[in-house]
């Protein structure tokens, strides 16, 4: 066996590194651009239709409190949009005050336990943003 090094390979490597890491990075970049818009109402009407899924939902920021108070770092909060609501659990807190207009995209769960209790209709935030 011949174990002399092929340049080629050497060559080829830290392309394939590059694009591996791209193609890693579109698919995070895909898994929010597939997240399902919806509604806190629709949530609501419905929520074993979305849970585990990606979702994108809009409206007012409302509850705003310290995760700490309910184990953990971050914030608790709830999106409110006409008349109904749907809890937030972020690692931290949102960009925007209560009141504020705000998105939320992340995993919506029908029940999420945290510092001991039992939350239920609750979206585990990857990003928010005040529009």
């Amino acid at each position: 066996m011949n174990n002399v090094p092929n340049p080629r390979l050497n060559l080829i490597e830290p392309r394939w590194l590059t694009i591996a890491l791209l193609m890693l990075a579109l698919v995070g970049v895909t898994t929010q651009a597939l997240a399902l818009e919806t509604t806190p109402l629709e949530i609501m009407l419905d929520p074993t239709r979305f849970t585990g899924q990606m979702v994108t939902v809009h409206g007012t920021l409302t509850n705003l409190l310290p995760r700490g108070q309910m184990g953990g770092p971050g914030a608790v909060f709830d999106v409110m949009e006409r008349g109904a609501f749907v809890r937030v659990l972020s690692l931290t807190p949102p960009p925007c005050s209560p009141g504020s207009p705000v998105t939320v995209n992340g995993r919506f769960l029908t029940t999420q336990s945290s510092g001991g209790q039992t939350l239920t209709n609750v979206i585990e935030a990857v990003s928010i943003s005040c529009r």
